[in-house]
């Protein structure tokens, strides 16, 4: 499997959105009901939404979380067998509402002990999220 980056284009068919989601200087990290593994929040676009608009449905969705200020970062690929398409963003939330009640059990800081679902994804766009910060 390989990851990579690229500069966000408005010409990709893109599948997924993935937000690193940041509150009062702490990273959160979601828990899937069907899962022991760690995630950022995110998921599928849906037909005729615009990548931004899913990025904000998909964090209130399984974090309960308002956004402050939504920054998209990078477009990524995923090769496997086929390549697909993601556009990776930074949130910063300025409130957590109720959780809802969809497919995620828990929010929770990020924790050096947690395993990732998509260990082979989701490290390499969260420390892509570090170093674009370190940069600003």
């Amino acid at each position: 499997m390989k990851v990579a980056l690229h500069k966000v284009s408005e010409e990709r068919d893109l599948k997924y959105v993935v937000i690193a989601t940041r509150y009062q200087n702490n990273w959160y990290m979601v828990k899937h009901k069907e899962r022991l593994t760690w995630e950022m929040p995110g998921g599928h676009i849906e037909s005729d939404e615009h990548p931004e608009d899913a990025a904000i449905r998909e964090l209130y969705e399984e974090t309960g979380g308002i956004v402050d200020v939504l920054t998209p970062l990078y477009d990524y690929s995923v090769k496997k067998d086929v390549i697909s398409y993601g556009r990776l963003y930074l949130a910063d939330i300025l409130k957590f509402e109720t959780l809802p009640d969809f497919e995620i059990e828990c929010v929770s800081i990020l924790k050096d002990e947690m395993t990732w679902t998509y260990d082979q994804i989701q490290p390499i766009l969260f420390e892509s999220v570090l170093n674009y910060l370190e940069t600003e």
